[in-house]
């Protein structure tokens, strides 16, 4: 998948609830809330956000056979990695999700 620094990641949750949302590369927050509002037409002011990294992974087939994909957050950069900056919808979502690579931490 290819998208632009400061394009939103539009992220579809088989767990039936978005846990955070996401714009490609490290943005200020004012660039990140420009960002969502101009993908989403809400004008939702995230107060915080992080700096972390994000890498796509093959998450098998789909109903049809398509193939699909998963966006894993990581805390630090690596290999296949790319900068994103996100904002957690709760601290839960941030604990759940955020994957800390012991090796790159």
């Amino acid at each position: 998948m290819k998208y632009e620094v400061g394009e939103y990641l539009h992220l579809y949750w088989d767990y039936g609830s978005e846990e955070f949302h996401s714009v490609k590369g490290h943005l200020s927050l004012e660039q990140f809330n420009k960002a969502y509002e101009l993908y989403t037409g809400e004008s939702n002011k995230f107060t915080q956000i992080e700096h972390i990294y994000g890498r796509w992974a093959m998450a098998g087939q789909g109903e049809w056979g398509e193939c699909k994909t998963e966006l894993i957050p990581y805390a630090a950069p690596g290999r296949g990695r790319f900068p994103l900056t996100v904002a957690w919808l709760n601290d839960r979502a941030r604990s759940s999700c955020l994957y800390v690579d012991k090796n790159n931490a």
